[in-house]
């Protein structure tokens, strides 16, 4: 008996709600003590200086350096809030809730990141069980492929293990400093040739992704707060590098981090790598000296 692709999915996509039910009925019920909702205990809002964030994956996380940056522009505070395994949609939801609290002039630095349904392993060092929920309505509204499906049930299985690692996030968080030196080759480093590509085609689902970071980019211009897209520097995914890349290059000049050819051409050597998607210290601080002048041409 043949089974459509269609009859396919709709069982599929069953399964993982009975699955996701009974994943939400473990987390709900288990202990929360340690989590972290309220985004004022950790950004320090009763300061009055203007904020500056950054948003991303692991690769923000190990890529800016916060006492680097605040050494040399002390009148703002800097927040490194790259968390192992995040993805756009949750850097958004997070950026959404910093709006409401954030000062003017403050700027939020956003990774232009993979698409990805699994929650980041701290998610719920920001984000309550409520807003994965919505996070993750969202994505299948944009997206929803068998390979997000195939990705949720490894998010599943490994439930256990997730929940383990965010029973202390505090720990977890900001600019993590690794003086490892990648042995192997520099291949995973974006390029100036694919970052001046010019009339950009960009598939539906890539359209909606670019939408969706734009309108919230202008929802903080309207409480004064600048939105910055970047790429990270590294990316090892083929398959991230082709999704991306091309809504980078479509985005106004206005959002986006460009970097230089010469800031790439300097960088762009294993010395300042950890492993091929992360940078060491060394890469931290280079990328760090680049964001310094990026904010001060921001700040004018």
């Amino acid at each position: 008996m043949k089974i459509s692709f269609q009859k396919l999915f709709i069982y599929l996509f069953f399964c993982v709600s009975f699955i996701t039910s009974i994943n939400w009925f473990l987390i709900t019920n288990s202990s929360n003590q340690s989590q972290i909702n309220n985004l004022n205990d950790y950004f320090e809002f009763n300061k009055k200086a203007p904020k500056i964030i950054f948003l991303g994956s692991s690769r923000t996380r190990r890529g800016v350096n916060t006492l680097l940056l605040k050494k040399q522009l002390p009148t703002f505070d800097f927040y490194n809030c790259g968390i192992p395994s995040s993805s756009i949609l949750y850097s958004l939801v997070i950026g959404e809730k910093s709006l409401q609290i954030l000062p003017p002039q403050s700027i939020i630095f956003i990774e232009v990141s993979d698409f990805l349904i699994a929650a980041p392993n701290q998610y719920n060092y920001f984000l309550n069980n409520q807003e994965l929920a919505q996070i993750l309505k969202q994505h299948l509204s944009i997206r929803h492929s068998l390979i997000d499906i195939e990705n949720f049930f490894f998010y599943i299985i490994n439930i256990r293990l997730k929940l383990q690692s965010v029973s202390n996030p505090k720990e977890k968080i900001g600019y993590l400093e690794n003086s490892m030196v990648y042995a192997g080759n520099n291949s995973s480093f974006v390029r100036t040739e694919e970052l001046n590509k010019q009339n950009v085609n960009l598939n539906s689902f890539q359209e909606k992704y670019r939408e969706l970071i734009i309108q919230f980019a202008k929802k903080a211009k309207k409480k004064h707060i600048k939105v910055i897209y970047f790429l990270p520097l590294t990316i090892e995914k083929r398959s991230e590098r082709q999704q991306t890349i091309p809504i980078f290059n479509s985005l106004p000049n206005e959002y986006k981090w460009i970097y230089s050819s010469e800031f790439l051409e300097k960088i762009s050597k294993t010395k300042f790598m950890s492993d091929p998607n992360h940078l060491n210290k060394y890469g931290a601080a280079l990328n760090t000296d680049a964001l310094i002048n990026e904010v001060r041409s921001l700040s004018k």
